[in-house]
Parts: structure tokens; C-alpha cells; sequence
């Protein structure tokens, strides 16, 4: 890569590469010898994000696992009723009549919910691989 644009900037300036002979290419070539290979640097770069394989293998058992944990649901209730009636009839016999109330109720309800289709297909799977090409296209 290098060598291409310094290759381009030097046909662009107008001068010559200073290895344009045999010796100077041989020069190039073992220069370029100590930059790591490719596949070092994907792997580098792979680790570094955290989706090497054995991170993925991982994500991808932990989000099937996920399946076993139910769902939890809970939920509290407060019930407050006042009620107050007066009633009164007349002509006679006077009738009256008063009616009141105040009750108070708590309710506490807990439950719990197993989605077991998540064995079968997850989609926590879809957003890894989507994370993984995410990484992927960054290289």
C-alpha cells in the first residue's frame, strides 16, 4: 500500500522513485517483510472488537441459554374506597339513611413467564452476527 501511493505521488511530482532499479525493488520487498501479514492484523483487529470466534460461540450458547429464564412480572395494588350516602324520606314516617364506608386493600401479584421458542430461533443470534458485520465492515 505503501509503496503504491509513494509509487503515485511520484509519477504525479514528475520525479523517479529512488528503488526503481532491481536492488532498490529487493529493498522494498524485504522493508515490507517486517509489516505483519494480513491475516495477523484481521485477527489483531478481531480480538480487539471482541467477535473472534470463540466470543461469538460464546454470545451465541449464552443467548440460547437465555430461553431457560423466565420472564418476571410483578405488580402492586393500593384500593382506597370512601363511600359516605345520607338518605333521607319523608313525609312520615321519617326514614333516614346513612351509609358510609372505607375499606383499604393492598394486592401484590407476582408471575412468571418461560417464551421457550427462543430454543429453536433466538433473536439475540441477529443482532450478534449483526454486531460481528458491524465490526467487519469498520476493517
Amino acid at each position: 500500500m505503501r509503496a503504491t501511493l509513494f509509487l503515485l505521488s511520484s509519477v504525479l511530482l514528475g520525479t523517479s522513485p529512488a528503488w526503481a532499479g532491481p536492488e532498490g525493488l529487493e529493498r522494498a520487498k524485504a522493508r515490507f517483510e517486517k509489516e505483519p501479514k494480513v491475516a495477523e492484523v484481521v485477527d489483531v483487529a478481531l480480538r480487539y472488537f471482541r467477535v473472534h470466534p470463540e466470543v461469538m460461540d460464546e454470545l451465541r450458547s449464552k443467548s440460547h441459554t437465555r430461553a431457560f429464564l423466565p420472564l418476571l412480572a410483578t405488580g402492586f395494588r393500593f384500593d382506597d374506597d370512601r363511600y359516605a350516602r345520607v338518605e333521607t324520606q319523608r313525609p312520615d314516617p321519617n326514614l333516614n339513611i346513612d351509609e358510609s364506608t372505607n375499606t383499604r386493600q393492598n394486592a401484590i401479584s407476582v408471575g412468571a413467564v418461560w417464551d421457550l421458542r427462543e430454543l429453536v430461533f433466538n433473536p439475540a443470534e441477529v443482532q450478534i452476527y449483526g454486531r460481528v458485520v458491524t465490526v467487519l465492515r469498520r476493517l
